[in-house]
């Protein structure tokens, strides 16, 4: 018995070896143009959106989310006050708690209590008037007619719309 080794052809070599490379480049180009392009579509607001979505999937819609403020207690180590807001319908919230930006959407019977040493801003209240208030331990109604509120403004004397204190 003469066992003869045969040798693969060069050209199927040459081949493959050409497919390997090709593949590589491709899935080099590819990489490097998905996170350019991935790097100029996503902002940072996106980014805090997805983020806050993560937290609030994972958190049961009975109990309130707590938003700390982000200096956690005033000059004499305690929380001066909080609000907890529900929705009554989808909500959607700019607001700046002691001056540091947090954005929030709420979906119908959602809950979110946020604690603050001085004052919050809500920038923006997107349906206003599906959102229920409870400030020092008072139902507050922000809105019965305007479905979008701007500058609204909370600390712990109550909170104003337009220069005037709603709460009563």
């Amino acid at each position: 018995q003469n066992f003869e080794k045969k040798e693969p052809k060069k050209e199927i070599v040459a081949l493959i070896l050409i497919l390997m490379h090709v593949f590589k480049f491709s899935f080099v180009t590819a990489t490097i143009i998905s996170i350019f392009y991935l790097s100029k579509t996503t902002t940072v607001s996106q980014v805090k959106d997805r983020i806050l979505e993560l937290i609030t999937s994972t958190v049961s819609s009975q109990e309130p989310l707590e938003v700390v403020s982000f200096k956690e207690v005033n000059d004499n180590g305690k929380k001066i006050s909080d609000i907890v807001l529900k929705a009554n319908s989808d909500i959607w919230l700019t607001a700046y708690v002691d001056g540091k930006e947090v954005i929030l959407k709420l979906k119908k019977g959602e809950k979110k209590k946020i604690t603050f040493c001085k004052k919050i801003r809500f920038e923006t209240i997107g349906n206003a008037n599906k959102l229920e208030v409870v400030f020092d331990n008072k139902k507050v109604k922000l809105s019965q007619n305007r479905k979008i509120l701007h500058n609204v403004f909370v600390d712990s004397e109550g909170i104003f719309i337009n220069g005037y204190n709603i709460v009563e």
